[in-house]
C-alpha cells in the first residue's frame, strides 16, 4: 500500500481530526482515509455506531420524520386512559 504525506496541515483542522477520529473510534489515518473514500464517491457513508439501526427499530426509524407529534399525544393518551379505566 502507499503512504501519502499531506503538508499544511493546521492546527485547528488537525484538532478537528483528531476530534472526529477519536468519536468514530478509528486512527486518524483511517478516518482520513475512509472521509476521503466517502467524498470521492469510492464508497458509501457508514453511519457512526449509535446510529445504526436494526430490525424493527431500523424499520421505523424516521418514520414521523417533519411530523407534529404533540398533536397525536393528547389524542393516544385520551385514548389509553378509556381504555385502562
Amino acid at each position: 500500500m502507499k503512504s501519502l504525506s499531506i503538508q499544511g496541515v493546521d492546527e485547528q483542522l488537525s484538532a478537528v481530526l483528531r476530534e472526529q477520529a477519536a468519536a468514530a473510534r478509528k486512527s486518524v489515518s483511517q478516518f482520513v482515509l475512509d472521509t476521503l473514500r466517502q467524498h470521492l464517491g469510492l464508497e458509501k457513508p457508514i453511519a457512526a455506531p449509535e446510529q445504526r439501526l436494526t430490525g424493527v427499530v431500523g424499520e421505523l426509524a424516521g418514520l414521523l420524520k417533519d411530523r407534529d407529534v404533540d398533536e397525536s399525544r393528547g389524542a393516544y393518551a385520551a385514548h389509553l386512559e378509556e381504555k385502562y379505566r
